[in-house]
């Protein structure tokens, strides 16, 4: 059995080859590290977090299971180094701070611990007791005992320890709870995954009076809320391989049809737009989910996906337009332009009348590169009582909580 020794010297290896792995996809992307952020990675040991974790899966840039639902979705995990990091770097979280943890674990609150110093305070809220419990003993094994861990439904924050500098929800909501606004100190800002149309993005928001305004996002994914954060997705399984569309529960979706759909010969229709295999799809894809009715994820099985018969832009899966009987995603050409790192983004349909929704997925694509190519969306979040003459014109979803909204000022 290797000694302490080695497994210190093991563990401190595979933490400096995640911290690069974690880097080097950042700078891909054009967002690198901040020197913080990538400090406090090299120096919290994510292995006490991850209990029951080989060394090496605790250092993959990947997340680590722990609890899954009745549905077999994960409901506590130890996020993705990356997506922390990228969150993190979201954030600007600086010494002296107090910071605001909603959806527990340890790791991310260690990392927290680090941006904010011995000045700062960092609370971590749960609604589970046995993730209370687990990240309480990994702090304290990793030397984090300043964390103050409380057992509660986080979409009522934590009144008692506000205001806070900043608040960063790690679990998946579709909504943003009035008490998080109310717990902010003036200039302060929330990162929370928002669930939009089947879609997540990372969010940073900052208030602004009654509103909340978002100042950036990203790409992320994390497990569903839970008590006041929870929200309902539907998962249309189309063959027996695990290719799926994911919906929002409240849309009205006819699975027989999906899956008679792709059993059509696809219609392909290119759009002219050409992106980059680095390209950061955040914004055409919200643009996409703004200027449609209905719209999915669909995540196509390796075997669909290889053979051709869906080829979805990447394996993380595509925004995807659908009607009774057709759906349409998005794709790439299989080579480059001549002479140039650039793909032909396609519109690839299936169903009876898979031409015509191609060809509108395909405008929506044209109508991104002409108007809205590089430009950030806003995404604002409204009391819910907000009236409709001063909702911009876009995206609005109703929300218990409140009414967001989705535009593009500048387009």
């Amino acid at each position: 059995m290797p000694t302490t020794e080695a497994n210190d010297q093991r563990a401190e290896q595979l933490r400096a080859a995640m911290v690069e792995a974690v880097a080097s996809e950042a700078d891909q992307i054009g967002r690198p590290l901040s020197p913080a952020v990538r400090a406090a990675l090299e120096r919290v040991p994510r292995h006490e977090f991850c209990p029951g974790a080989s060394l090496e899966a605790a250092y993959a840039n990947d997340i680590v299971r722990y609890e899954q639902n009745e549905r077999g979705v994960s409901t506590s995990t130890v996020s993705a180094p990356n997506i922390i990091a990228t969150m993190l770097d979201q954030a600007g979280i600086g010494p002296g701070m107090r910071v605001l943890e909603i959806g527990s674990g340890g790791y991310n609150a260690a990392l927290i611990s680090e941006l904010v110093g011995p000045g700062g305070a960092v609370v971590s809220v749960d609604i589970d007791q046995s993730v209370i419990d687990r990240a309480s003993a990994s702090l304290t094994a990793a030397g984090f005992d300043s964390v103050r861990l409380v057992c509660a439904d986080g979409s009522k924050g934590a009144a008692e320890a506000a205001p806070f500098d900043r608040i960063i929800v790690t679990v998946t909501c579709a909504d943003i709870p009035p008490a998080w606004r109310d717990q902010l100190k003036p200039g302060g800002a929330i990162v929370a995954p928002l669930r939009l149309r089947s879609m997540t993005r990372t969010v940073r928001f900052e208030r602004d009076g009654d509103r909340l305004v978002s100042t950036g996002y990203d790409f992320g994914g994390f497990v569903p809320g839970q008590g006041g954060m929870a929200f309902d997705e539907r998962a249309v399984f189309l063959d027996e391989d695990g290719t799926g569309l994911r919906v929002d529960s409240h849309q009205p979706i006819e699975p027989e049809s999906m899956r008679a759909a792709i059993e059509t010969d696809p219609v392909t229709v290119w759009t002219g737009a050409e992106v980059t295999p680095t390209t950061i799809w955040n914004d055409l894809e919200l643009w996409i989910a703004a200027w449609s009715q209905n719209t999915a994820h669909l995540k196509a099985a390796t075997q669909a996906r290889r053979s051709g018969r869906l080829k979805t832009i990447i394996g993380l899966g595509s925004i995807t337009l659908y009607n009774d009987r057709n759906l349409a995603f998005l794709t790439l050409r299989d080579e480059p332009r001549a002479d140039s790192d650039h793909y032909e983004i396609g519109a690839q349909g299936h169903g009876p009348d898979a031409e015509a929704l191609a060809e509108r997925l395909a405008a929506l694509v044209r109508d991104w590169d002409a108007c809205a190519r590089g430009k950030e969306a806003r995404i604002t979040v409204w009391p819910t009582g907000a009236s409709s003459a001063l909702l911009p014109a876009g995206l609005v979803e109703e929300r218990p909580c409140s009414r967001i909204t989705v535009d593009w000022p500048d387009a």
